[in-house]
């Protein structure tokens, strides 16, 4: 068994993964999904023995010479059998993404407790909650 991470473009993982995940979506949620592909720079598949897809990040700069990013996670369904392999990868994910854009900036679920729990365990500081979201900036050191 193995973990296989692929880094590639917005649209490149649109093209990858639109057979798998399209059919799992409202049209809304959808079109919001492949909204954040296209304007991705950087997008990381993250496989289980190579075919079975279990979590997308990507990166979305606000301009083309920005030092932030907004990071963005989907995840699928296999993810929670694979849990700890991704969660032990995302350290080194994490790391690449803030050699390209030194703070990464995001929203998560206020009531998602393992994602915050996540996101601390990987730097992450916290705002204060706007709603059901709570904005986290994670920077490098």
């Amino acid at each position: 068994m193995s973990t296989d991470i692929l880094c590639v473009s917005g649209s490149e993982a649109l093209a990858l993964t639109f057979a798998e995940i399209e059919p799992t979506m409202e049209a809304e949620e959808w079109e919001t999904f492949k909204s954040y592909l296209i304007r991705s720079n950087e997008v990381w598949l993250c496989y289980h023995d190579k075919t079975i897809l279990c979590c997308i990040l990507g990166l979305i700069p606000p301009t083309l010479i920005a030092d932030e990013a907004y990071l963005w996670l989907y995840s699928t369904e296999a993810i929670r059998q694979y849990i700890m392999a991704y969660v032990m990868h995302s350290k080194d994910v994490i790391h690449t993404m803030l050699s390209r854009y030194p703070k990464l900036v995001g929203h998560c679920e206020t009531d998602s407790f393992s994602s915050r729990r996540w996101l601390k365990w990987l730097g992450a500081e916290f705002g204060t909650p706007q709603g059901k979201l709570i904005p986290f900036e994670i920077r490098a050191t």
